[in-house]
């Protein structure tokens, strides 16, 4: 650990293991090792989206293994169409609760963008969020804030009744926006879609996605490339923000590329593979981390 070219700049990162894909399952210690190692030195915070194939055991182990007292997961728990599935993921999630010291849980997150796909109604989803907060409750760990993580559209007042975390993934790049207002765009998006709908007594809001790819093609304004990326970090980073964005958490998508989405990409459109920071052998892209929120932070020592 200790590389120069990186610098811990990011609220938090989301990660995917590779090869942990149910049911093939051929995720390694050693491979996830090797990435916490490298996500440490960009940010205190993982976000996984599910606990299949152990991967949240292998993360939590990377934590203790590597003696990074600082790093904390937003675990979390994949929920689809499949009852079986969804308790699949509920029965590791209890284990990993039972097993690990709490504080190295910062939040739960309960389904990625279920209503988006359609596979649950609100309803359903908010059972699932409710078992989760009784659970926590009934291990003496009801600290843990519990969400759920969906596109801006799809937040409810009624939906967000019943979480501690208002999770949404904004994405300017799918926006169509051009990368010179991504960063404005974001926050706008925030406010106007999400924030309206906290429930003033107990949610928060966190931006649980956020990125640009560095190649693939092009929506309307917004082009995929390595120069609109280091634009986009450059922004996202540096740029001041005022009273009202400052202390909006974010996790930026993602950490690493994921080959695995090939089966997405169409010929028109091929960046599914292509959101992460490091290429799938955890080589840097050809981007400069920023360095400038380190730089504030030491100014305001001052």
């Amino acid at each position: 650990m200790g590389r120069p070219d990186l610098h811990k700049v990011f609220y938090g990162m989301n990660y995917t293991p590779r090869n942990a894909q149910y049911p093939e399952c051929g995720v390694t210690q050693k491979d996830v090792t090797l990435d916490v190692a490298l996500l440490s030195q960009l940010t205190d915070r993982i976000r996984i989206y599910g606990t299949d194939c152990n991967q949240g055991a292998l993360i939590l182990n990377a934590f203790q293994d590597l003696g990074l007292t600082n790093m904390s997961l937003s675990l979390g728990i994949w929920i689809d169409k499949s009852h079986e599935s969804s308790i699949r993921q509920l029965t590791e999630m209890e284990h990993l609760l039972s097993k690990y010291p709490l504080h190295y849980f910062n939040s739960i997150l309960v389904g990625n963008e279920v209503l988006f796909r359609g596979d649950l109604s609100t309803g359903e989803l908010i059972r699932y969020i409710d078992y989760v907060q009784d659970y926590l409750r009934y291990i003496n760990a009801g600290h843990i804030p519990v969400g759920t993580s969906e596109i801006g559209s799809k937040w409810t007042p009624e939906l967000a009744k019943h979480v501690d975390i208002m999770a949404a993934n904004i994405h300017p790049f799918f926006g169509g926006v051009h990368v010179s207002i991504s960063a404005k765009w974001t926050y706008d998006f925030l406010l106007q879609q999400v924030v309206p709908h906290i429930h003033p007594e107990n949610a928060t809001s966190i931006i649980s996605e956020v990125g640009w790819p560095s190649g693939g093609g092009h929506i309307q304004g917004s082009v995929a490339g390595l120069s609109e990326l280091q634009s986009f970090l450059d922004s996202w980073i540096c740029d001041p923000l005022d009273s009202t964005h400052k202390d909006i958490g974010w996790y930026w998508f993602e950490a690493i590329d994921q080959p695995w989405k090939e089966r997405w990409n169409t010929p028109d459109s091929q960046w599914e593979t292509q959101w992460g920071l490091f290429n799938a052998d955890r080589e840097l892209k050809n981007i400069t981390i920023p360095t400038c929120t380190l730089q504030r932070r030491a100014k305001e020592k001052n």
